[in-house]
């Protein structure tokens, strides 16, 4: 089941007010998109057409994968996510290899 909405908030923290700026009805039987299909065009939308100035996303750890991860990376964006214990990862570049999370 799961929910079936992704949404894109904007936070401005200076006025103390957010805005959701997109969402997308999650319905993988009628257009065959997934949620990560769906977050990559949200984000692509938000730097190509719709010019929000923002510097850093945001998202729940479900979202934190290396294909969206590098496309937030490749648009010159930080982002900040929650990882999961079973997630293996490499801040080297590639020089060495994926490790487990040290909590």
């Amino acid at each position: 089941m799961g929910i079936g909405l992704v949404n894109c908030v904007y936070v401005n923290p200076k006025l103390d007010r957010f805005w959701v700026i997109d969402y997308r009805i999650y319905d993988p039987d009628g257009d065959a998109l997934s949620k990560l299909d769906h977050v990559e065009a949200m984000l692509k939308s938000l730097v190509s057409s719709k010019l929000l100035p923002f510097a850093t996303g945001l998202m729940d750890s479900w979202y934190a994968t290396k294909t969206i991860m590098q496309l937030i990376d490749s648009l010159g964006k930080y982002y900040y996510c929650p990882l999961k214990k079973n997630r293996l990862v490499d801040d080297t570049g590639g020089r060495e290899n994926t490790k487990k999370l040290i909590h």
